[in-house]
């Protein structure tokens, strides 16, 4: 699941290279960077993340994102944790309220996939859809992007039906490093 988890973050990545070099009548960004997922009643997820941005999209107004997430990165470093993979593809809205600060909207869906490892769970659903929304802060500074954010995932298992790893309320982190830049 790790090989699957790095394949679908540099597909996407150099799938975002391509649009950024696409787009060369305008300005445009890409960040990437470390993921930090915590579900409210459950474990810790981490991975990565990307997001690009382009002139053309109102301004930088709208970024698309993406970001693979994976257990063995959190909670199972020091526990026993189930392994599950999130991966979501989002459209994000971002308000700046000054050249530093700002607040963001998103919409995000994706693909979540849990190995239980045991013959007692095989009648939970291994595989399931993803949909959310989500909204938070971000902060600037040179090269550098955070965000704290908080998000709803509109299907989710909740630990007693669907998939049992994807619990409704989380809280984010991410840190951006500012990876490549267009005019």
């Amino acid at each position: 699941m790790k090989k699957l988890t790095s394949v679908w973050y540099a597909a996407v990545l150099v799938l975002l290279i391509t649009m950024q070099l696409q787009a060369s009548d305008s300005t445009g960004t890409i960040y990437a960077g470390p993921a930090f997922r915590k579900y409210v009643g459950f474990y810790w997820v981490n991975g990565a993340t990307a997001e690009w941005q382009n002139s053309g999209l109102r301004k930088h107004k709208l970024a698309v994102g993406f970001t693979a997430l994976h257990s063995t990165l959190g909670t199972d470093l020091v526990a026993k944790a189930i392994p599950t993979l999130n991966v979501e593809l989002a459209l994000i809205r971002k308000f700046k309220f000054t050249e530093a600060f700002g607040a963001r909207v998103a919409l995000h869906t994706g693909y979540a996939n849990a190995s239980y490892g045991n013959a007692t769970f095989d009648k939970i659903a291994r595989n399931a859809p993803l949909a959310g929304l989500e909204f938070g802060l971000e902060g600037h500074f040179k090269s550098w992007q955070g965000t704290a954010t908080m998000g709803y995932q509109g299907i989710n298992g909740a630990g007693t039906k669907g998939l049992a790893t994807v619990y409704p309320v989380y809280l984010q982190m991410r840190l951006f490093y500012l990876i490549s830049k267009t005019k």
